[in-house]
């Protein structure tokens, strides 16, 4: 009896042993990772302890940057940058930036300087799966830095900036914040509006010498434009496409 209860005890012994986790001797050569860690709890052979690692212990960054940037010890991530701006972002710099412009509202900066280079100019969302700016309504370019021409002139004219509209008419408009982002219509000969939509009607001198087509009336001062078919109604005694021909009863 006694010898079988040694026995017993000398094969439990054994299963015990060989429960019984050899601890590493080497340091370990990979990176942390973010996935959970096991250990065994000191004196059971079927519990464990789960516990998340954190991928940064050691001094070692958040997913090693990603890729994208330069890990610093005990720092964050320092991500790759292009001339000057950073082209990733985020802890890891797995967030990708946008592209940056003046923006049409943001906060006072130094001298009262509401127009700021900030991502996709505030107005609009940076995708920071592409890097591109999802602009909002009324907006657009890579960075949503402009207006849009509404209804895109109709087809009827160009879609220029104020820079461009103020030098046309001779004057200059060059040093404005905003002189490349607000757009309007320069419409083709033979329209007007802030759509192109309207349709000019034909004018001259006024036939009794008053203010005519010289002073920009429509229909020679003497009579009233139809902008939907661009045809004029003459007024009375007053006759002709351009309402030039003037007609006397006696």
């Amino acid at each position: 009896m006694i010898f079988f209860t040694a026995l017993l005890c000398l094969i439990g012994l054994q299963q015990l042993q060989a429960t019984v986790t050899t601890p590493p001797t080497e340091v370990p050569t990979m990176l942390p990772t973010s996935m959970p860690s096991v250990r065994q709890e000191p004196g059971s052979s079927d519990q464990f302890i789960f516990s998340k690692k954190r991928s940064r212990s050691g001094g070692h960054c958040e997913n090693a940057c990603s890729g994208n940037g330069s890990c610093r010890k005990n720092k964050n991530c320092e991500c790759h940058q292009m001339n000057g701006e950073a082209m990733f972002t985020g802890a890891d710099c797995s967030l990708k930036t946008c592209p940056k412009g003046s923006a049409w509202v943001g906060d006072i900066i130094l001298n009262n300087d509401l127009h700021g280079q900030v991502e996709c100019s505030n107005k609009g969302h940076c995708n920071r799966k592409t890097g591109e700016c999802e602009c909002f309504t009324g907006y657009e370019g890579r960075s949503c830095s402009r207006t849009v021409c509404p209804d895109d002139c109709n087809g009827r004219g160009k879609c220029i900036t104020q820079k461009t509209h103020v030098k046309n008419a001779g004057r200059s408009y060059d040093n404005a914040w905003d002189a490349n982002k607000e757009v309007g219509c320069k419409c083709d000969g033979g329209y007007r509006g802030p759509t192109c939509a309207l349709i000019e009607c034909p004018t001259g001198p006024d036939p009794l010498q008053g203010p005519g087509s010289e002073n920009g009336r429509d229909c020679s001062g003497r009579g009233e434009c139809d902008y939907t078919t661009g045809e004029c109604r003459c007024h009375p005694n007053f006759s002709g496409s351009d309402c030039s021909e003037h007609e006397v009863n006696f």
